[in-house]
């Protein structure tokens, strides 16, 4: 986030949301996002309730350094 004031910060951070939003998006079309929901519901089969991107935002989690 940039330094300044805070109507630039929430301008920015509005941007950055965006932004994230657009990813996933884009994202969930693809073949690897198929596959990392796919075995979420295989190793996580009472879970098949919670949404796609919160699935996704598990696996993106689960590898972070």
């Amino acid at each position: 986030m940039p330094d300044g004031n805070s109507e630039k910060r929430l301008k920015a951070a509005i941007v950055l949301y965006s932004d994230i939003e657009e990813w996933y998006k884009e994202f969930l079309c693809k073949e690897n996002a198929r596959l990392c929901l796919a075995l979420f519901d295989e190793i996580f089969p009472d879970y098949k309730w919670v949404s796609d991107i919160k699935k996704i935002d598990f696996y993106l989690w689960s590898i972070r350094e």
